[in-house]
């Protein structure tokens, strides 16, 4: 998976239990340059949770997250 660069899940349903699986698995991505989690009902926890994975991937210059049952009060910065 090191050489990984699109990952797209959207429209999958993952949910927090599968947001949290993949935030424990993007550190051994460091090329994902694209990640594209569409309409997967994650919410607001698990955007959280995903923003701070990202952070750690340098390469990273489209995160899609539209669609998640994310309220105007998740801030995900």
């Amino acid at each position: 998976l090191s050489g990984l660069c699109i990952l797209n899940l959207s429209s999958n349903n993952i949910g927090y239990e599968g947001a949290k699986i993949l935030s424990e698995s993007l550190k051994s991505v460091p090329s994902l340059h694209t990640l594209d989690l569409s309409c997967n009902n994650i919410g607001g926890e698990g955007v959280k949770m995903l923003n701070q994975s990202v952070k750690m991937l340098s390469s990273l210059h489209t995160f899609n997250l539209h669609n998640n049952n994310v309220d105007e009060k998740t801030s995900i910065y």
